[in-house]
């Protein structure tokens, strides 16, 4: 097939005429090899990595005669080479160009696969006080965030190898990890700070019931013995349960009533809990009666009625005739000299006493009358 020689070499050419007379040259042939490229698109990676088309893996398999040099553009008319082709930043196709040194030629497409990797934004949620929870799950930690479509999960550990079991009611303070991942599998993991601080815990017992006009002291260690108070716990006192007005003085509360004591720590975490206060009324009975009395008088003494008091008697220079253990005796004086009256009256726990003394004056004597 002269018409279509594949195979360098030397040929020769005859000229010859009708007559028989020819002549034959000789006509060298001269066929180069082309370069034949075989591509295989590299791995897909995440941003922000690159790739590299001129890693030998690219173009494994290919057939490159001596001298074949490769270069890289971005179209397939080799018009605009690639800036470069060892740390490709964009998704995209990308050419490779095999020639010799005799000009032989082959241009191949490769695919370069460059996917999102998030943008993971932290935002640390507020400190929180015991018993709350924190949920990190909340729009709020992340906003900010590009995720190009990726799912959120939640972690103990930078590694992700231990899952945060509710993420969205952490009740631990630490140092917990999102990641943010992809269906095409990029991925990023950050750090989000959890502070719960340590709420206090009051526990009350009521002060003593106390008889007027004895104080309570709502301070006193006893009040609240047993709670929790974290250090730099400090406690205030308030007369009601929004902490609005506060007790004028605490350590000397002189009415009965409710009042309320607030714990509250440096880091504003608090617990306020009621306090009764009882401070019973003491009596204070006036006795009403004669104090000058002659031997023999019988006299009333007596005191105001409060019903429900218990009222005890007791007499000097005298006998009690009747009404012990009521507001009102009635007294029988036979003793001369000084004496006195005194009641005991008593309300609950309270009593008071009062006294008045009296003045029993003998009866006069009379001497023998004689009759001359």
């Amino acid at each position: 097939n002269p018409n279509a020689v594949s195979t360098s070499g030397t040929y020769y050419i005859q000229a010859g005429t009708a007559a028989g007379c020819s002549v034959i040259e000789p006509v060298v042939v001269i066929i180069n090899p082309s370069p034949v490229l075989v591509i295989t698109d590299p791995p897909a990676v995440c941003s922000p990595s690159t790739v590299d088309i001129t890693a030998a893996a690219v173009t494994a398999g290919s057939t490159l005669p001596a001298g074949t040099t490769l270069t890289y553009w971005e179209d397939a008319g080799a018009t605009t080479a690639v800036v470069d082709p060892t740390a490709i930043t964009v998704s995209g196709t990308y050419y490779i160009l095999a020639e010799t040194a005799e000009g032989c030629s082959d241009i191949e497409a490769v695919n370069v696969v460059i996917n999102d990797t998030p943008i993971l934004v932290i935002n640390d949620p507020d400190a929180v006080c015991s018993p709350a929870t924190v949920d990190l799950t909340a729009p709020e930690v992340t906003a900010g965030s590009t995720l190009f479509g990726a799912a959120l999960t939640y972690w103990e550990d930078p590694g992700a190898t231990v899952a945060l079991v509710n993420p969205n009611a952490v009740s631990t303070s630490g140092t917990y990890y999102i990641q943010a991942g992809t269906a095409a599998g990029c991925s990023v993991i950050e750090p989000v700070v959890v502070i719960i601080n340590p709420s206090p815990v009051l526990v009350i017992t009521d002060p003593p019931a106390v008889c007027s006009p004895s104080t309570v002291d709502i301070t006193a260690a006893s009040v609240t013995a047993g709670s929790t108070l974290p250090v730099g716990t400090t406690l205030t006192y308030w007369e009601d349960a929004g902490a609005t007005v506060a007790v004028a003085d605490p350590t000397a509360i002189a009415v009965s009533g409710i009042y309320y004591i607030l714990a509250e720590t440096v880091e504003g975490c608090s617990d306020i809990e009621a306090v009764i206060v009882t401070i019973n009324p003491t009596p204070t009975p006036t006795i009403v009666g004669v104090d000058i009395v002659c031997e023999g008088d019988t006299e009333a003494y007596e005191v105001t009625l409060n019903v429900g008091n218990t009222y005890n008697w007791t007499v000097v220079g005298g006998t009690i005739d009747s009404g012990q253990g009521t507001n009102q005796i009635f007294v029988i004086w036979d003793t001369p000299g000084p004496g006195s009256v005194q009641v005991e009256e008593t309300a609950g726990l309270c009593s008071d006493i009062d006294t008045i003394s009296v003045t029993v004056n003998p009866l006069p004597t009379t001497s023998d009358i004689y009759h001359n």
